[in-house]
């Protein structure tokens, strides 16, 4: 169940719902009626104003009104008593609550979402029936708040339809959460286990403190844009690149420039320290790119790890046992094991035009010296036209025609084709690479089936590892270490494999399929600002697929 946001008439309306429950006395005494009149009990004065809200509060918005039916019922179950007020006023569980929802901010989420002005000017009106406002608008933010902690703000099937989040599908029982939470005696606590437990997660939430205090304390300094600034030479900038580095530490605040305002030695290594940090090429050169990230102002970059916290909330809170990461935005894939970094290493993903989708599943098997079946597109947009201009080209790459896409389907000779009249018609034909070194899946493939037909395998272009950014592929992940890689997923079988009998396998070129006695859970993510799994350093890369622009209209449009 998901719940949205309750709008502020919407609230006003549910406010007078347990008004008459926790008036006191002497308030009922001025409203009562003559002695001749019946006197309305307290649950019918409710049932009236329960019904009331019903009628007038009708929100078009579904998760509105599953939140307005969520709270209204269980105050209704429980005879309208207050959860957060006494007749002295908010209690200590009330303050500890309101702390809370006003500290939102520290995992990147924004305390006005959480009614926080509506709270502090009810807080300290004694009066009853502002009291009772007061309770149930502490109930409503805390539905709200724990609903943003557990599965986002942004439901990511809103932002885009290739984005599986298994938190999207959990059910949130909010009269046991309200239950839970006012009998429980840390309500920190509690709502803490209830948040991302991932090391990512808060190594974001200490960024995001860190950048807050450069924000705070005015920034950075900023560097002018000029020349292609290269070790070895001086320049006029060379002063305040210097200052610049220093305010976040790359160099020590003892450091003194050269008289000549050198780019020296120490300044490059500083610079090529800090480049990493952007997913720039560590050359120490100051082009416009390494001047564009010197001149980010901690304000973007605060946008930028607070949308990827909220990518970390859609995904299973706990990372128990194995689990492969794959980002695509970092081009990294890391396997964890509780939490624990067993194995780290480069990736390349899907170009631009043929993106790589998101979605979780599980590792299944495994293929070594694994045929590749040329899907349709690339037939039509590569192959075809390279055999015109090449009439060796299947030949050359080992690959071989079929008169259909059956098992059984017929090998078809090459020279038996006009391939100049054949156009569209080359769609009947399957195209099937055999095993080898010019094979396109490398040597070894790493499935997880699935409606997109992504999967993980190796490549002959293992040079392409060395640039910073790797998005080359047609969708599918091509993996730097897949002998590795294997030795890793095999370990886990009853019959463990070592690396010399992989090795020995993928030699003699016979194709051979190894199942996981135990499949893996495997989540392809895309975080565009990621924590080094070796220094914890936040590295912020590209957002190659343009989707933080999209997250970040729908998650800041409250604040602008």
């Amino acid at each position: 169940m998901h719940f949205p946001k309750l709008n502020h008439l919407g609230l006003l309306l549910c406010y007078s719902l347990i008004q008459y429950a926790v008036l006191t006395d002497s308030v009922r005494a001025q409203q009562l009626p003559s002695s001749s009149q019946a006197l309305p009990t307290t649950q019918e004065r409710s049932q009236s104003h329960l019904q009331q809200t019903y009628t007038s509060n009708n929100p078009t918005d579904p998760r509105s009104r599953l939140i307005n039916q969520a709270i209204t019922q269980y105050y209704q179950r429980n005879n309208f008593l207050p959860l957060w007020t006494s007749t002295s006023g908010p209690t200590q569980k009330a303050k500890e609550l309101f702390l809370i929802l006003t500290e939102a901010w520290s995992d990147g989420l924004n305390p006005e979402d959480y009614f926080i002005k509506d709270i502090s000017q009810l807080w300290n009106i004694p009066f009853p029936e502002y009291q009772a406002k007061l309770d149930l608008l502490l109930s409503t933010a805390l539905v709200h708040y724990m609903v943003d902690t557990v599965a986002g703000t942004n439901p990511p099937n809103l932002l885009q339809n290739d984005v599986y989040s298994p938190q999207q599908s959990l059910t949130i029982d909010v009269a046991l959460l309200l239950k839970q939470i006012t009998t429980t005696e840390n309500i920190t606590d509690f709502l803490n286990r209830h948040k991302p437990q991932h090391h990512q997660y808060h190594a974001l939430k200490n960024g995001l403190a860190r950048y807050r205090t450069f924000a705070k304390n005015g920034g950075f300094p900023t560097v002018p844009s000029g020349p292609v600034l290269k070790p070895g030479m001086s320049d006029q900038r060379i002063p305040l690149l210097i200052q610049r580095l220093k305010s976040e530490g790359y160099l020590r605040e003892s450091y003194i420039p050269d008289a000549t305002n050198l780019y020296s030695p120490r300044i490059v290594e500083a610079v090529r320290a800090f480049q990493r940090k952007f997913n720039l090429t560590q050359d120490g050169i100051i082009g416009s790119d390494t001047i564009i990230a010197l001149n980010t102002p901690p304000s973007a970059l605060i946008q930028r790890i607070r949308i990827n916290m909220e990518r970390w909330r859609w995904l299973p809170h706990r990372m128990v046992g194995k689990q492969i990461l794959v980002n695509i935005a970092g081009y990294q894939l890391t396997i964890l094991n509780n939490e624990k970094v067993d194995l780290h290493m480069p990736v390349i993903v899907g170009e631009i035009d043929h993106k790589t989708p998101l979605f979780s599943d599980r590792m299944r098997y495994l293929v070594l010296n694994p045929y590749w079946n040329v899907p349709v597109s690339i037939a039509v947009r590569e192959i075809l036209p390279q055999q015109i201009h090449n009439p060796n080209y299947l030949q050359e790459k080992n690959m071989r025609i079929f008169a259909g896409w059956e098992q059984d389907a017929k090998e078809v000779n090459p020279q038996a084709i006009d391939w100049k009249k054949l156009g569209q018609g080359i769609r009947r034909y399957r195209f099937r690479q055999d095993p080898g070194p010019e094979n396109s899946l490398g040597q070894l493939k790493f499935m997880f089936p699935n409606k997109h037909n992504i999967y993980l395998h190796d490549t002959p272009t293992h040079n392409l590892f060395q640039n910073a950014t790797r998005a080359y592929s047609h969708g599918c992940i091509r993996v730097s270490r897949p002998v590795e890689l294997a030795q890793y997923l095999l370990a886990g079988n009853k019959r463990s494999w070592s690396r010399q009998q992989i090795e020995d396998v993928l030699k003699r070129g016979q194709t051979q399929v190894v199942l996981l006695d135990n499949p893996i859970p495997i989540h392809l993510l895309y975080m565009t600002v990621y924590a080094d799994p070796e220094t914890d350093e936040l590295i912020f890369y590209r957002d190659i697929y343009a989707k933080d622009l999209q997250l970040t209209k729908r998650f800041f449009k409250n604040e602008q």
